[in-house]
């Protein structure tokens, strides 16, 4: 029998006398990664933009050279930018 697992889930299987277990539970919580601030659309911008460079530093960490696949869309393209100016 097939299952599915919808995106935002994992799953854990057991076996139990001979009988699957499968539990399906949220990995993910972005409620619980969330605090509200009260900033102005200048102070937002500064702040994704501060925010999206350190993860594209921490994802730079390596010891072997890295590449990127690019799909032409605006997310791998900013990606790539941001990765050009970090290097540069």
């Amino acid at each position: 029998m097939a299952e599915w697992l919808c995106s935002g889930l994992q799953s854990r299987v057991r076996r139990l006398n001979k009988r699957q277990i499968i539990k399906k539970f949220k990995w993910f919580d972005p409620a619980l990664h969330t605090q509200e601030k009260k900033v102005s659309f200048e102070e937002a911008k500064i702040l994704i933009r501060e925010q999206f460079l350190e993860n594209i530093r921490l994802q730079l960490r390596s010891d072997v050279p890295i590449g990127i696949t690019l799909s032409g869309g605006i997310d791998s393209s900013a990606i790539a930018c941001a990765i050009r100016y970090i290097q540069s």
